[in-house]
């Protein structure tokens, strides 16, 4: 068997790019199934991603980055990515 990063089992995520190329390199005879999410659930799941994903962003600023830039940066985070939901 190829050596792959995902370890075999059941898995329930979002499919982002990067899952998507580690799915991509699963060898052929593991199977690999790509369900849509439940429509229901959908707002629920991607809210969770995206606030994931915000939450790696900040935690992410350097120690060194004190006050008050810590929280204009997240300030400013949080105003750009309501701003692009908005204007869908």
């Amino acid at each position: 068997m190829e050596d792959t990063p995902l370890k075999p089992g059941l898995y329930e995520s979002l499919i982002n790019l990067a899952l998507a190329t580690e799915l991509d390199g699963v060898p052929a005879a593991l199977a690999v199934s790509r369900p849509s999410p439940d429509a229901a659930e959908l707002p629920d799941r991607l809210a969770l991603y995206l606030g994931q994903v915000v939450e790696r962003v900040l935690l992410s600023v350097p120690a060194k980055v004190r006050e008050p830039e810590r929280t204009a940066f997240a300030r400013n985070l949080a105003n750009k990515v309501i701003d692009l939901i908005r204007e869908e």
